[in-house]
């Protein structure tokens, strides 16, 4: 085709010349007829001479458009296509070699385009795959394959990088308290920050749940820490969303190790960093913790122990549920009153220990509750005398079931007397006023708030403001008056209450 093109384009060109040299002859030709002539035939030639030099001109000028006009098209259609510009196709309406190179070009300009829209949806479909879809972070495999890597090329360039192990505070109550919706809002506000603090060449993804990991290419250990220590400050500044009035902050502890000089394993530079993480959390959270600085504080013997506490938490918080699954009245009762408690027991002044047992005593404190019969327990109607006795039991079956292990010797006794009354009316031991554990009294009362804000088949639920004003009332016979407005302070003050997860801070603490 490009053999064709070059043919036609000589033709026309030739017989432009040919018409330009035509043009000298003509001109001469008309001065040799003056100088043999008359006027009349003078006036005659010299018009027929204009017209032939018109004719001439635009024929010269059609030719050199018809040649000329076409190449420019293509010209302008190349440069937009060197530029990325494939959005237009050249429009020719001849069927001579110009339009036959134009419908070529169109073609290659097609064939790009469609190139073009399925690498862009290569693109959607890989980004789609590696991202978490909450966040906008890379998600977990992603952050995995990419650890990988960097390990890799840390060990070819002989330079370190770190692991950032990030983990909010108190996540877990938040989304208890807020809902979902606000828990997954605050999810995405976190991600904005992390992407704004984070450095370009940083790698940060959602690694689970509420936990970032953040890779730091080519950084050690004090440079790293900086990067942390800048994220946290942030994290401080920013206001999350909640359903009661104001805004609440949320806070991150946040552990470090580094590639290669604290392991050279991925699974141990996870699990350091991790460790970092927690150690922050043990020491009061919203803290920065490098393994290289804590390794002497951080022996085997911790780690163990973080082990341990985690499984022994998630045993205690399966025996709550247990008795959870024998009454669908009290669904998710035993962690919400562990969370009022903790709340409470802080704003009386308890030592950390004093706390932790407290929590624990409050997600066992209806564990006896596995020896009472279903009957009993979902009957709907009036219990008999005998049937009011039975149920009275269930504390003593969970102190029963406590006895049986060491690590509840302080808590037994608050499980077995939170059903006490302060002017000794309760039971089973009928305690009065100070004789009744302090930790029983945190019990007592929240138990008998979140119950009366729960309905039962032989009432109506309360509302809040109705079922303080029951504890009020209350105060001084069935319920410890300073307990009482304690708890309501801190019912009315606190949006943030620990959650289950966060009772393994106060066992590392006056033990």
């Amino acid at each position: 085709m490009i053999k064709t093109l070059r043919k036609s384009l000589r033709a026309k060109f030739t017989l432009l010349l040919l018409l330009v040299g035509l043009l000298p002859l003509a001109v001469g030709s008309l001065f040799s007829l003056v100088l043999s002539t008359g006027k009349g035939i003078l006036a005659t030639s010299a018009i027929l001479f204009l017209v032939t030099l018109m004719g001439v001109v635009l024929l010269s000028y059609w030719i050199g458009r018809a040649v000329t006009q076409p190449i420019r098209t293509l010209v302008t259609a190349t440069e937009r296509v060197a530029r990325g510009d494939l959005s237009e196709e050249i429009q020719f309406e001849s069927k001579d070699e110009l339009g036959i190179l134009a419908t070529s070009f169109n073609e290659m300009v097609g064939g790009l385009r469609q190139r073009e829209e399925f690498r862009s949806l290569n693109e959607e479909l890989t980004e789609l795959v590696i991202t978490d879809g909450l966040t906008g972070l890379y998600n977990h495999r992603y952050f995995q394959d990419r650890l990988a890597e960097e390990m890799q090329r840390s060990v070819r360039t002989n330079k370190p990088f770190s692991l950032l192990f990030c983990d909010l505070d108190y996540f877990k109550s938040f989304n208890d308290l807020h809902g979902h919706h606000l828990g997954d809002k605050a999810l995405k506000k976190i991600a904005q920050v992390i992407k704004s603090t984070k450095r370009v060449m940083d790698i940060a993804a959602r690694y689970g749940g509420e936990e970032f990991a953040i890779i730091l290419p080519e950084t050690d250990g004090p440079e790293a820490k900086k990067v942390a220590e800048r994220l946290r400050r942030e994290m401080e500044q920013v206001e999350f969303e909640t359903r009661q009035p104001g805004k609440h902050q949320l806070t991150v502890s946040i552990g470090i190790a580094v590639y290669p000089q604290d392991s050279v394993t991925k699974e141990e530079l996870l699990e350091r960093a991790d460790l970092m993480m927690y150690y922050a959390k043990c020491l009061g959270r919203n803290q920065v913790h490098l393994y290289e600085e804590a390794r002497g504080t951080v022996s085997q013997v911790t780690r163990d122990y973080v082990l341990k506490d985690s499984l022994f938490m998630n045993s205690l918080q399966f025996m709550a549920s247990m008795v959870e699954e024998k009454d669908h009245y009290t669904h998710r009762h035993a962690e919400l009153v562990t969370g009022y408690a903790v709340v409470t027991a802080q704003s009386m002044g308890l030592s950390k220990a004093e706390i932790y047992h407290v929590g624990l005593a409050a997600l066992l404190h209806d564990l006896g509750k596995i020896g009472i019969s279903d009957e009993i327990l979902t009957k709907k109607g009036p219990l008999s005398i005998d049937e009011i006795a039975r149920l009275r039991s269930y504390p003593l079956i969970g102190a029963e079931i406590l006895k049986r292990s060491t690590n509840f010797k302080q808590v037994l006794p608050m499980v077995l007397h939170h059903r006490e009354r302060y002017d000794g009316q309760g039971y089973p031991g009928q305690l009065k006023g100070e004789a009744i554990p302090m930790g029983a009294r945190i019990i007592g009362v929240v138990d008998a708030y979140y119950a009366m804000l729960s309905a039962r088949p032989y009432r109506l639920a309360m509302t809040k403001d109705e079922a303080i004003a029951e504890l009020r009332r209350c105060a001084g016979t069935q319920f410890d008056p300073q307990v009482v407005e304690a708890f309501i302070h801190s019912l009315e003050s606190s949006s943030n209450f620990p959650s289950l997860k966060d009772l393994s801070f106060f066992s590392t603490q006056d033990r």
